[in-house]
């Protein structure tokens, strides 16, 4: 009969090391772009009256339209709001959601080359800074593509 504790002793640390490594291949748990928002999406003083962690519940109506781009049978959305109702945040959320659980093409489009630039700096370069998901997932910029939006 083995002695188990002499097997915990010898292999314990290796199959300790197994674990932890095999970890990083465990696919992100299933969430829907809200419950990703809700958990992860930290937003920033640049860009927000509310910094700090992005919050449904000071704007519920947001839920639904972020959590139907990953339904299938929805072919398009329509958002009609007043401005300044959580639009850009909706599509923030939904882009960090696509970059940190389920990466794939995306494209992102405003109306002018002038106002995907500021988008891309004043928006989605502090997001990315400051939500540590989209921080370990987007690549640094090195000083040679600063200007690159």
């Amino acid at each position: 009969m083995p002695d188990y504790r002499k097997l915990i002793l010898q292999f314990g640390p290796t199959i300790a090391s197994l674990n932890k490594n095999f970890k990083v291949w465990q696919p992100p748990p299933r969430l829907t772009v809200s419950e990703w928002a809700e958990r992860h999406r930290i937003l920033s003083s640049e860009s927000s009256a509310r910094a700090g962690m992005f919050r449904l519940a000071l704007a519920p109506y947001q839920r639904e339209p972020m959590n139907s781009v990953k339904d299938s049978s929805v072919q398009s959305i329509t958002l009609m709001w007043a401005s300044q109702t959580g639009k850009t945040e909706c599509i923030n959320n939904i882009v960090a959601y696509f970059i940190c659980q389920d990466p794939s093409p995306i494209l992102c489009i405003q109306p002018t080359l002038e106002m995907a630039d500021t988008w891309s700096k004043d928006r989605l370069a502090p997001m990315i800074r400051d939500t540590p998901q989209l921080n370990k997932a987007v690549s640094p910029t090195k000083a040679r593509d600063s200007g690159n939006t």
